[in-house]
């Protein structure tokens, strides 16, 4: 993997997993 894509695997990791979160969250209300 290039150092250049790293920061952007994080943060679009970073994104999925909180927007799983949220649905999961949005569910459960």
């Amino acid at each position: 993997m290039e150092m250049g894509l790293s920061p952007i695997v994080c943060i679009a990791q970073d994104y999925i997993q909180g927007k799983t979160v949220d649905d999961s969250r949005l569910r459960q209300a």
